[in-house]
């Protein structure tokens, strides 16, 4: 038979994975011991689960369970499986208070305290920066955690805190500089300035060794110029003080927190004009940078959804939704008519999900979806 609702090409393996995973991060406890009213730290402590009803008092069952303590990664996969089932989970935005899956909400905030006090409370590695880079990681995860949970602050604290750990520097402005093609004087734009630690702040530059990559990942955009012949826009805004034209390069985590900081004005302000801009400012600064194709993409689909709202913007940014929306199939469409563009143009799977648990990218039913709603209010 067919699926009636189908936003998942294959479940059964989420569920084999989450029964795999669960049991390498906490190998003494049941398969889904939840209680949802398991809110305090004693009903999830794996202490008050008698060992002998698991096996463990075998000996097989003990090498297993210490074999398991070792890998240090799994309560972190553990925890993406988890964020990975509920946002699987449909629900209406006006309707999700953050009750909606308090059982999974429990284990997902289980999971990340374990792995906070792991990666982001001690020192794990040898290595300094590889410190630094996981500890970023864990607690841009956790804010995203909490963003799909819809709990309480949506991740502010922890999205400030991963930018803390990070010690990318980080300022919203404002500088005069020109929008569109035709305009005689500056205005005032908002501005993000990123620069990251003074160890490795460099100047942008287009490298020969990774150059044909980025203008590979370049290729989702969809230009102005590409869509009409009169278009008034500018790609990117000129700003009048050359200093604010330079970009120093940012590491992909770091275009990650961006977005999450991003993600954060959105969740804390009113939809509205200035709070478009804002958001675009951050976007901005993200596109400067092609490294990575799914952080690009994130930040193409973010901009495309603020253009909708304006008036010179919206043919493109539709245009830009279909292209992100048709990548995803390997079928004709639209904006990717030829079947080069189906087989050379589009990313392998592996650099698609390489860091898709740092960003907030919709499933592709999700975005076809909003897409239709979209193509409908236009006409």
């Amino acid at each position: 038979g067919e699926w009636p609702f189908q936003v998942c090409i294959a479940p059964y393996f989420l569920l084999l994975s989450r029964a795999i995973l669960s049991v390498l991060a906490e190998p003494t406890r049941p398969f889904w011991y939840w209680s949802e009213k398991g809110n305090s730290s004693t009903n999830k402590d794996a202490a008050t689960v008698d060992p002998a009803s698991l096996g463990i008092n075998s000996v097989g069952g003990a090498n297993f369970a210490a074999g398991a303590k070792l890998l240090s990664g799994a309560s972190l996969w553990n925890a993406r499986a988890i964020v990975a089932h509920r946002r699987l989970i449909s629900t209406r935005r006006d309707d999700d208070d953050g009750q909606t899956c308090p059982t999974l909400w429990n284990e997902a905030e289980a999971m990340f305290s374990r792995c906070l006090a792991a990666f982001c409370e001690k020192v794990t590695f040898d290595d300094e920066h590889r410190n630094t880079h996981v500890a970023t990681e864990v607690m841009l995860e956790w804010g995203l955690a909490q963003h799909h949970f819809r709990q309480v602050g949506r991740g502010k604290k922890s999205f400030n805190k991963a930018l803390e750990i990070s010690k990318l520097e980080v300022e919203v402005t404002g500088a005069e500089g020109k929008r569109t093609k035709f305009q005689q004087k500056a205005t005032a734009q908002y501005l993000v300035r990123a620069k990251p630690s003074s160890q490795e702040a460099t100047v942008q530059e287009a490298a020969d060794s990774t150059s044909e990559k980025k203008a590979h990942i370049e290729k989702q955009m969809i230009k102005h110029d590409e869509v009409s012949d009169d278009a008034l826009l500018l790609e990117k805004i000129k700003f009048e003080e050359q200093d604010d034209n330079v970009h120093y390069n940012l590491s992909i985590l770091d275009q990650s927190t961006l977005l999450a900081l991003c993600l954060d004005v959105k969740n804390d302000n009113p939809m509205d004009g200035l709070t478009g801009e804002q958001m675009g400012a951050f976007l901005a600064r993200v596109l400067n940078q092609h490294d990575d194709w799914m952080v690009y993409a994130t930040a193409l689909l973010e901009r495309a959804w603020l253009e909708c709202e304006r008036t010179h913007g919206r043919e493109r940014a539709i245009l830009q939704i279909q292209a992100l929306a048709d990548q995803h199939s390997n079928r004709l469409t639209l904006t990717q008519s030829t079947f080069k563009s189906v087989e050379e143009d589009s990313a392998p799977a592996q650099d698609r999900l390489r860091n898709l648990h740092g960003i907030v990218y919709p499933p592709r039913w999700d975005m076809l979806r909003d897409l239709a709603e979209r193509y409908a209010k236009i006409g």
